[in-house]
């Protein structure tokens, strides 16, 4: 099982409560702050959720998607205990939630979501992987289920779409926790589905890989990555395996290439993949646990930075198209502690970019992408196993950071440099 997840289940005591009233706390760093501006009521009795919040954009202020886990005995759960979650962007008060039936909720119960569009109405839906081994549409506005797509088991990452047919608009392809690869229309009618045999944590991702004028879908598992055509063909393997897995265009070459980071007992490795011609770019050896989630021109030099974090505070910038180390730099969170793929995004609404990094020990820290300096940071004293999730919750033209702690409470944080 991943090590994260292995934590975050065996991680089940009473959650601490001093200092998690809701309120408007600021936390300086060295040249910034972090403001509070709410903390929701979704607290759990455990600290093991770990699976990050979706942000539906709205004209007034982004509204947020929660998937709330749960772990304890039958005779204390309720039909609610496990709950896909619609807070308000403002305030952080529920908005709707769709429960699970006890029988169904635990700590997978819900993947990390996806907001789409499925009914083509022009409002969002929310497409996430459920404990009752299934991939299901809820409506975004009410919650309401719109269809439901059998799995083999749990989902873990979120869906994608793209267009496999030529019928209009996209399609969803879901992967669930074994390695079977499914593909549905936008109403819930499968299209087919493919086994790789593996155990897949990874994201998916879409692009034309090879250069050949056709979308492919590459799916990072402990088999290596995988490379599937529209129709579920396996197009290529790589035997680089993938807990996590990004992609983008990092030669400027138009094509997109996928990278890969994978863990080992000792140290773990990145790895970039050129999928045009079946070869490694390159591939660099880090310590246990690297995880990858953001990569873009952090320092404004027009090329692209894959940022990474490591177990017990590590964080590197490799130049993407090198794998050349950049910088490296470690945030305080001590020990053996995990640290959550970072997140790279514009807060202050200046066109510049800043890199958030949450920690298990409780830790939000905000980092300059150019050098690795800490500009903020936010701590409660629980645990953050999920990357941070960035939208503009209250329509100042600001992004927020969105984190979700493992007690299940989101927290909304303003970044003011």
């Amino acid at each position: 099982m991943k090590r994260t997840t292995v934590v975050a289940v065996l991680v089940v005591f009473a959650v601490l409560v001093a200092g998690l009233a809701v309120g408007f706390v600021q936390f300086s760093g060295s040249s910034g702050s972090l403001d509070e501006q709410w903390v929701s009521d979704t607290a759990r009795d455990h600290t093991g959720n770990h699976h990050p919040v979706a942000v539906v954009e709205r004209s007034g202020g982004d509204d947020v998607i929660a998937p709330i886990n749960d772990v304890g005995e039958d005779s204390s759960m309720t039909e609610t205990s496990c709950a896909l979650t619609a807070l308000d962007g403002q305030s952080g008060d529920i908005d709707w939630q769709t429960g699970m039936p006890v029988e169904h909720c635990h700590i997978h119960t819900f993947s990390d979501p996806r907001i789409a569009d499925v009914t083509g109405d022009d409002t969002p839906d929310v497409l996430v992987g459920t404990g009752r081994d299934a991939l299901v549409a809820y409506d975004g506005t009410d919650g309401a289920e719109l269809w439901d797509r059998e799995f083999e088991t749990i989902g873990y990452s979120p869906p994608v779409l793209t267009n496999l047919t030529d019928a209009p608009g996209e399609e969803v392809v879901a992967v669930d926790f074994r390695g079977n690869v499914y593909a549905v229309t936008a109403d819930g009618q499968p299209l087919w589905n493919r086994s790789l045999d593996a155990t897949v944590w990874a994201e998916p991702a879409v692009g034309d890989f090879t250069g050949d004028g056709t979308t492919e879908i590459a799916v990072g598992s402990d088999e290596g990555t995988i490379l599937l055509s529209t129709d579920g063909t396996v197009e290529r393997r790589f035997d680089a395996t993938a807990q996590s897995l990004v992609d983008a265009d990092i030669d400027g070459d138009a094509d997109p290439e996928l990278i890969a980071a994978d863990v080992g007992t000792d140290e773990g490795t990145v790895t970039a993949l050129d999928a045009a011609s079946g070869e490694r770019r390159w591939s660099v050896q880090t310590v246990n646990d690297p995880s990858i989630h953001a990569l873009g021109d952090g320092d404004d030099d027009g090329a692209a930075e894959l940022y990474v974090t490591v177990r017990g505070g590590g964080v590197l910038a490799l130049d993407a198209e090198t794998g050349e180390r950049d910088w490296e730099t470690e945030i305080a969170v001590g020990g053996d502690t995990i640290v959550a793929p970072p997140t790279l995004g514009d807060l202050g609404g200046d066109a510049s970019p800043e890199l958030v990094v949450p920690s298990g020990n409780g830790v939000v820290a905000v980092l300059d992408p150019a050098n690795g300096d800490e500009l903020a940071s936010y701590e409660r004293d629980v645990p953050v196993w999920a990357p941070a999730t960035l939208g503009d919750t209250d329509g100042d033209g600001d992004r927020e950071i969105l984190a979700m702690y493992g007690d299940g409470r989101v927290v909304a944080l303003d970044y003011e440099a």
